[in-house]
């Protein structure tokens, strides 16, 4: 059972991070309106799926007590943060941002994720 919420949990991961990503070029196309409100239920999705299975998985599989998992968990705390000002971008469906803000944005998501799976893949202390 802990390995088929893993998988589902790295599922929800996707889904949400490739939705943060695409949520930036959006704000910047011609294709807003019904594509946001779309883009934004794949943010909610995602990220109430990740937090709730990873909630499961850190107490069955007892990792609340390690310390990688607790820097794992500030890295978390960052992405949902960065949900939170891009999904309100979405939702105010803003013009204003720059090609380099977005960029900004994509590449802080990606390095933080990338961040989080090298703790959760190979949990180095």
């Amino acid at each position: 059972m802990y390995e088929l919420i893993k998988q589902a949990h790295f599922i929800a991961i996707f889904i949400w991070i490739v939705s943060m990503i695409l949520a930036g070029f959006t704000l910047k196309s011609a294709a807003r309106g019904t594509y946001t409100k779309i883009l934004r239920g794949f943010m909610s999705l995602g990220i109430s799926f990740t937090w709730l299975l990873g909630i499961y998985m850190a107490y069955f599989g007892g990792h609340y007590t390690s310390l990688w998992f607790w820097a794992k968990i500030v890295l978390v705390f960052t992405l949902s943060g960065l949900h939170g000002k891009i999904a309100g971008q979405l939702r105010k469906n803003e013009e204003t941002l720059s090609y380099k803000s977005i960029a900004s944005m994509s590449f802080i998501t990606l390095l933080t994720v990338v961040l989080v799976l090298y703790l959760a893949l190979l949990k180095p202390f």
